[in-house]
């Protein structure tokens, strides 16, 4: 992954907002193949904390697409009262920590237009997008397409 501007202003707004660290969270939001697990993890290597990515916490085999939630509630939990931050990424972020009770304090949305949604998840992508409307609620959209080239990020 080359490191943009896009990269280096998202850490600086980042860092502003987590000095000194304290509970926080941090949510990774978008499509499938937006980049989502790249961009926790540049951020889990930058800023000296986890990224916890919601795949590795899919029950196997359900459907529609089920966490263990209790887990991932349980690692989250146990950051916050040690007063750390945390990240966490995974399509439909925004319905996980509702499920979770855990409210982000900084929400990324990633975007790749070079890539078309498809497959079995597509159209709850579209229902979640269209109830939750996460890139209009991010503190940061970062907008890149699919040969690398960032776009845009506010």
């Amino acid at each position: 992954m080359e490191v943009m501007c896009q990269h280096k202003r998202l850490l600086k707004r980042l860092n502003a907002e987590l000095k000194p660290w304290r509970t926080y969270t941090i949510a990774v939001d978008g499509r499938n193949y937006s980049g989502k697990s790249s961009m926790a993890r540049f951020l889990a290597w930058q800023l000296g904390m986890p990224a916890l990515e919601t795949d590795m916490f899919l029950v196997r085999g359900s459907q529609p697409a089920r966490y263990e939630y209790d887990q991932l509630k349980k690692l989250i939990e146990t950051r916050h009262s040690k007063n750390w931050p945390v990240i966490i990424e995974g399509i439909k972020i925004l319905e996980t920590l509702e499920l979770l009770q855990v409210r982000p304090d900084f929400l990324i949305f990633m975007k790749n237009t070079g890539v078309e949604a498809t497959g079995g998840l597509s159209s709850q992508i579209t229902v979640y997008l269209q109830k939750y409307c996460p890139e209009l609620k991010a503190h940061f959209v970062f907008e890149w397409n699919a040969s690398g080239d960032a776009l845009s990020g506010s």
